[in-house]
């Protein structure tokens, strides 16, 4: 798939970079196919902290990896919420959730370049979609990507930080 980027420049954003592995990703997506909204983000400082939310619940971290993250806020989303939700996380998503795999490396790698980053599972959308927001060094100028699934949001930025030679470890 072939989306258009910063000043409507075409950019492909569709190859597989092997984000799909990612057991955070896949976690996130559990929740946003229920309805969740999850957003995941981090900035660089000299040690990086990641923040994980699921909006409406009492579900929400702060630590050092995003892996950590998804440890502390697993054991809040068992049972009902205080807003009614309920949430159904099969025991292979929960097991492989804080594998941090391509995508999450990709974005930790983006943070210690200088970069900050804001990666949204969104439920509330007809159909659950994802956001990426990239701000900051590498990239000349701020980074927005939006997909059906990470993977699409996450090829976004690896095609456009390649387009002005910077070598992405993915």
């Amino acid at each position: 798939m072939r989306g258009r980027g910063r000043r409507g420049r075409v950019v492909d954003a569709g190859a597989d970079r092997g984000f799909g592995e990612d057991g955070l990703l896949a976690f996130m997506q559990c929740l946003a196919d229920q309805g969740a909204v999850v957003t995941l983000k981090a900035e660089p400082s000299a040690v990086p902290l990641w923040s994980l939310r699921v909006l409406g619940r009492d579900a929400e971290a702060v630590r050092a990896s995003a892996g950590e993250c998804v440890r502390t806020v697993l054991p809040a989303l068992t049972g009902t919420g205080v807003d009614g939700s309920t949430y159904v996380i099969p025991s292979d998503v929960a097991r492989s959730a804080h594998v941090e795999g391509t995508g999450v490396l990709l974005l930790d790698w983006l943070v210690e370049q200088g970069a900050r980053v804001f990666l949204k599972a969104d439920g509330d959308r007809p159909r659950p979609g994802w956001t990426l927001l990239v701000h900051d060094s590498p990239l000349p100028s701020w980074l927005r990507a939006d997909g059906p699934a990470a993977e699409r949001a996450l090829a976004t930025p690896v095609t456009e930080l390649r387009s002005h030679g910077v070598t992405v470890p993915v």
